[in-house]
């Protein structure tokens, strides 16, 4: 495994880590108040950010597949980005709000940005 690819892993495992994290925190807001439709769009994103680095790591480890991480990731950052708008518009928004809406869409971009390197580097060979 390259340099690149181990790069690449240890942004996952930090994304999933950011998403489990960020499922709590819209739990949390869910159970304050359930009326909020951000606190579920929150719970979306965090789903999404904790599945995006679980699958990411574990196909990493076989550097071909750095292509189908791309791809996933580059749908990802577009679903992220949009929840994160719609979280972050709101005129009054709580500290794990913007945890929640800001963390998610920069680790995808952060993987999209590092598996299209792998991916760029594999095919120069």
């Amino acid at each position: 495994m390259n340099d690149a690819c181990k790069k690449l892993k240890i942004v996952c495992i930090i994304s999933l880590v950011v998403g489990v994290l960020a499922t709590a925190s819209a739990i949390a807001l869910i159970v304050v108040n359930h009326l909020n439709p951000r606190a579920y769009v929150g719970l979306i994103d965090g789903v999404l950010c904790a599945y995006m680095g679980f699958q990411c790591a574990r196909k990493i480890n076989v550097p071909s597949n750095a292509r189908q991480i791309r791809n996933m990731s580059s749908v990802m950052v577009l679903v992220m980005f949009f929840c994160a708008a719609y979280i972050l518009v709101a005129p009054q928004k709580s500290l794990a709000e913007i945890f929640i809406g800001s963390t998610c869409v920069v680790m995808a971009l952060l993987v999209f940005v590092l598996s299209k390197k792998v991916v760029t580097i594999l095919d120069a060979k």
